[in-house]
């Protein structure tokens, strides 16, 4: 079967095409639009615990109550957040100091 790129940012000859793909295909990400990735974008906290929660196949229907004062619920990503942070995957600590940016993790997470 032939894999379609449905995105326009995304080159076919990138070394990091096949993994992008692979977590679109997947459920993990599904990019900024439908026709782009923004595969050099930040990758923000909301971002990163969704994907996660994905990858997972974790149930957060349950996470509802917020333990950081700056997540409000109910919004796409509360419930991954409160998921990461009570299985211990984020941290308050990490959560905390990085409440803006995962980029560190953004090239490991489609390559892994």
């Amino acid at each position: 079967d032939t894999v379609v790129n449905p995105f326009r940012d995304v080159k076919a000859d990138r070394w990091y095409t096949q993994p992008i793909l692979y977590c679109y295909y997947n459920g993990y990400m599904t990019g900024t639009a439908a026709d782009v990735f923004s595969y050099s974008a930040t990758m923000d906290r909301q971002m990163f615990a969704t994907i996660l929660a994905k990858i997972d196949g974790a149930d957060t229907s349950s996470y509802t109550t917020m333990s950081f004062s700056d997540v409000k619920a109910g919004q796409w990503y509360s419930n991954s957040i409160e998921w990461a942070y009570q299985n211990g995957i984020m941290p308050l600590s990490l959560m905390e100091l990085n409440k803006k940016s995962y980029d560190g993790f953004k090239g490991n997470i489609y390559t892994r």
